[in-house]
């Protein structure tokens, strides 16, 4: 189903799937997806990078047991051969996503995070580990995380975003330029998670979405992903920078 929607898998052994119309002159941008929700939210981002002259693939693990350290040293993997076969890629995430892309250290030029948690909670969460080895979707109510269509994904992987609450993992601080948003509304990635712990970044680009920047309401999760205008945020820092 997935195949037919977002167009033939073009690398054996690899989960990259070329989210657009194949455009082999053109930069990479590497999506990179969430377990536990369904590739195909991310879809518009794909469309909005390829108007701004990318050429889109998205990183989509499939359903299988799976701690955090193999998914992101598969993500490194699928990366490197996207970097040697078409050049330098920028790299866009969103939530956990994020997390498996700093983990992974990847060879990108530019780096979109949205609604991505880089440290601790500062406060208990409300999130349930799932039990068992498979989960259906995030570990978080929906009505918090709003409508983000679920997945069958790892138990591992799903229980591991729990933990992550208050057992981050390690990573390396990223170097190249990247941009950071965060909304009041979101209990996965809540400001608290994602300002402090970048500060210090050399090519950090932070913004509070929503009513603190004069917007009309604080969008949820679901909403960073899906909503248009983030979209093309992203693609226009992932573009030039602004």
């Amino acid at each position: 189903m997935l195949l037919a929607l977002l167009g033939p898998l073009a690398m054996a052994g690899a989960p990259l799937i070329d989210a657009g119309r194949p455009v082999p002159d053109a930069p990479v941008a590497l999506i990179v997806t969430t377990p536990c929700v369904d590739p195909t939210a991310w879809l518009g981002w794909a469309e909005v990078l390829e108007g701004h002259g990318f050429d889109a693939w998205l990183f989509a693990l499939p359903p299988r047991g799976q701690e955090p350290q193999d998914a992101a040293a598969e993500l490194r993997a699928a990366a490197d051969e996207l970097h040697v076969s078409r050049g330098p890629l920028v790299v866009a995430a969103h939530g956990y996503g994020g997390v498996l892309a700093l983990m992974a250290e990847l060879p990108a030029e530019r780096l979109a995070l949205v609604g991505t948690p880089l440290g601790p909670h500062a406060a208990p969460v409300v999130a349930q580990a799932p039990q068992g080895p498979v989960a259906e979707g995030l570990p978080w109510p929906q009505e918090l995380v709003g409508e983000l269509p679920g997945a069958p994904c790892s138990g591992e992987l799903a229980r591991s975003y729990v933990d992550w609450a208050t057992i981050f993992p390690d990573f390396v601080p990223p170097t190249q330029p990247v941009l950071l948003l965060a909304s009041d509304m979101d209990p996965v990635a809540p400001p608290e998670t994602v300002r402090r712990p970048s500060q210090g970044w050399p090519g950090r680009s932070w913004h509070r979405v929503g009513i603190q920047s004069l917007g009309l309401h604080d969008p949820t999760h679901a909403e960073l992903l899906l909503e248009p205008r983030h979209g093309e945020r992203v693609a226009e820092f992932l573009a030039d920078g602004s």
